[in-house]
């Protein structure tokens, strides 16, 4: 018997801009063909809906990271890598965003943004990988403990460390 494990994240936004740009396409067609212009809403509509995830099989030990669109999934399942530990590690990616201020060009401003995300890795013979990529603690943590007693390995999670140090 086969249990899985469906982490879904939701709407990550990984779709924004090319449903936005589906939607803008059909806002100029309408001008020209409403029915061509009717295909680009849809579209548009469709891509908004794409959510992703993570589902492990704990009986045959595969995963697969997938898109969907309300039940219908699509990805390629693939073997768990044999691990010893199962690590979660935030990370956090720093950049800098340059900004127009109301006032004109010559009042810009550079602003420093983060994303954070936090990062499943496992510890195979073959050295640390990283298996998925969270938006969501709670999401990673569930990944988390679903690896660990899928392959029976330990858990290191370095987040729920930092939190407790405070």
């Amino acid at each position: 018997m086969s249990e899985r494990i469906d982490i879904n994240e939701g709407k990550t936004g990984a779709n924004g801009l090319p449903a936005a740009f589906a939607g803008l396409i059909g806002v100029v067609l309408l001008t020209v063909n409403i029915w061509l212009s009717v295909v680009f809403f849809v579209i548009c509509a469709i891509m908004s809906l794409v959510t992703e995830g993570l589902e492990l099989d704990s009986s045959t030990k595969r995963y697969r990271k997938y898109y969907a669109i309300f039940t219908l999934k699509s990805g390629t399942w693939k073997k768990i890598p044999d691990a010893r530990e199962v690590e979660l590690k935030l990370n956090i990616r720093s950049f800098s965003v340059t900004r127009w201020l109301p006032a004109g060009p010559r009042d810009k401003g550079s602003v420093r943004e983060r994303i954070m995300t936090f990062n499943v890795l496992l510890d195979t013979p073959n050295g640390q990988i990283i298996f998925y990529e969270f938006y969501r603690y709670k999401d990673a943590r569930r990944a988390l403990e679903a690896i660990s007693l899928t392959l029976n390995i330990p858990i290191c999670d370095h987040v729920q460390e930092k939190i407790n140090e405070r």
